[in-house]
């Protein structure tokens, strides 16, 4: 996990094909066989995301969402569980909509917002690094990632051992 998050540009000036419609070019992370797409946008040649962990990334086509779009909303286990310095949270979107990801302690209160806005149907990662929302760290113990995803809220269990 990076200490804050980094934008990766991967420039386009003279790899694009004159065909190619450079904003069907999306920015993904892939992890465990699976790929993820990241908010990506394009300006000036480059296409642009920000990431917040290391990791393998490469350029994919979505030629109009013409990816699978998963068919309900879906929050995986985060990995790894336990951690120690990050850990990745996979979301399934199957539309688009407002939603927001937060960590909570075990007194119920917010500790981290991770995600908070309108996104896209799709499948994210979203990394968390182990810090609140001043970038302090928090102590090692029991949280909770919750999901407010169209009127309905989704929770689950993480660890953190430092």
């Amino acid at each position: 996990m990076l200490e804050n998050k980094v934008l990766v540009s991967f420039d386009l000036s003279k790899q694009i094909i004159d065909s190619l419609n450079p904003y069907e070019l999306v920015i993904c992370k892939i992890y465990n066989s699976k790929i993820y797409q990241i908010k990506t946008e394009y300006s000036d040649g480059r296409l642009l995301a920000e990431i917040e962990s290391f990791g393998n990334y490469s350029i994919f086509i979505d030629e109009n969402n013409n990816v699978e779009i998963p068919s309900q909303f879906e929050i995986g286990a985060n990995y790894p569980n336990p951690f120690n310095t990050s850990t990745s949270i996979p979301i399934k979107l199957p539309y688009e909509s407002f939603i927001e990801v937060s960590i909570y302690n075990l007194l119920g209160e917010k500790v981290s917002v991770l995600l908070s806005g309108n996104q896209l149907a799709g499948e994210y990662i979203i990394d968390w690094n182990g810090v609140d929302n001043f970038n302090q760290p928090i102590s090692s113990g029991i949280y909770f990632v919750v999901s407010k995803y169209d009127d309905k809220i989704f929770s689950q269990k993480i660890m953190l051992l430092k």
